[in-house]
């Protein structure tokens, strides 16, 4: 894989929802003050504010440190009902046992959603699921 990963990519699509709510949710201008508790704002936001559909990106993927300016091509989205089991399937995706992830596993433990990945379903042409399958060749 080759370098370390950065914060990986569900979080930072979470921090984006962050960024984008509106002012009265999180006035403060420098939202990098949640950074340090950022597991107990995403089930603080996951409680309060469920999605109703969850997509994540994977257009271009960051690989190695960001600083590195390396990205991989795979023109894909992933789609969801369950934000945790999207979540865990993108972790999954760059080889992380979604339940290492603080903020994954008190989701899951709470029933806010599956994040076992052998609980998942994933649905898709088998093309699609070949891109996936890809990400680190």
């Amino acid at each position: 894989m080759g370098g370390q990963m950065e914060f990986f990519l569900c979080v930072i699509g979470m921090v984006m929802i962050i960024e984008g709510f509106p002012y009265f949710t999180f006035p403060e201008k420098m939202k990098s003050k949640y950074h340090e508790y950022i597991d107990d704002v995403l089930l603080d936001l996951l409680t309060a504010f469920p999605p109703n559909l969850t997509i994540i990106d994977f257009t271009n993927l960051v690989i190695g440190d960001r600083s590195e300016n390396r990205t991989k091509y795979l023109g894909g989205v992933v789609v969801g009902t369950d934000p945790v089991s999207v979540d865990a399937f993108c972790a999954n995706l760059y080889g992380i046992d979604p339940m290492t992830i603080p903020h994954i596993r008190r989701a899951h433990e709470l029933g806010l959603g599956e994040a076992l990945p052998e609980r998942i379903r994933v649905h898709g042409t088998e093309h699609q699921k070949s891109i996936f399958a890809k990400i680190w060749d």
